[in-house]
């Protein structure tokens, strides 16, 4: 078993210092979120899918430091009736997408 924690948590810090927090609190396995209620403070899967260079160097500077990623989240209300509802369902469908890209299962 891996100590995984979900990155929301560290909303606040740059993606780097987030990453190397993880690596202080002895934590192996990083789950980030991709949308939908989240702010998506780490991985906008949108920006992620539209640059596979800033993709890359993401996961790098994840490899680097022993990370991996545990699990994409993207918790939303894709049943919506309005806007909210295709914005939820558009992030959740990236963050599948992106999910099978990089190898999370």
């Amino acid at each position: 078993m891996k100590l995984s924690i979900c990155t929301d948590v560290m909303g606040n810090l740059p993606f780097i210092e987030m990453l190397d927090k993880c690596v202080k609190l002895g934590v192996e396995g990083i789950e980030m979120t991709g949308g939908g209620w989240s702010s998506a403070p780490h991985f906008h899967t949108d920006e992620r899918l539209a640059d596979k260079g800033l993709l890359k160097s993401k996961l790098k500077e994840i490899a680097v430091r022993g990370l991996e990623i545990a699990a994409l989240n993207c918790s939303g209300n894709p049943l919506d009736p309005g806007a909210l509802g295709e914005k939820h369902h558009r992030e959740i469908e990236q963050t599948i997408r992106l999910a099978g890209e990089i190898g999370v299962t």
